[in-house]
């Protein structure tokens, strides 16, 4: 091999941003209805730090660090409803989180393309990167000696 890839995830923060509201609304003192509710959300980070290393040289030809906010919510409505001779409860909620194996993956697969676009030509890293972010000087290693 003339290039190997080193590194890994450096960050699982797992809850770096919540918030939260929970509320409950009762009518009558033990007999009656009450009504519950909350809405939640939560913000986790990944983070992921590559480097392009010649197998020969041992020289760190190019890096990369990428970070993906995770995003959850979860919201949930109750109603209990009771009286002397009867009491019943309803509940029910949604919840939402983009998979953290997913963000991962995500963020591997966009540093390996970062890393070796420098080994194709412009028309190529066009094709594979965003406008803004083809413009992005690279050029390519100067090829081994015999």
């Amino acid at each position: 091999s003339r290039y190997y890839l080193v590194g890994g995830v450096t960050e699982l923060n797992e809850n770096i941003l919540s918030s939260g509201l929970n509320a409950q609304l009762g009518i009558g003192s033990g007999d009656g209805a009450r009504l519950a509710g909350s809405d939640r959300s939560y913000v986790l980070n990944v983070g992921l730090d590559l480097r392009l290393v010649d197998t020969q040289s041992q020289e760190v030809i190019d890096t990369v660090s990428l970070q993906k906010q995770v995003i959850g919510k979860s919201r949930d409505l109750g109603l209990l409803v009771g009286g002397q001779s009867a009491n019943g409860q309803v509940s029910g909620g949604v919840s939402s989180m983009e998979p953290v194996q997913a963000a991962v993956r995500a963020l591997v697969e966009r540093a390996v393309l970062e890393l070796t676009a420098r080994f194709y030509d412009e028309a190529a890293r066009k094709t594979c990167l965003p406008v803004a972010e083809a413009d992005r000087t690279w050029s390519a290693p100067e090829p081994a000696g015999p």
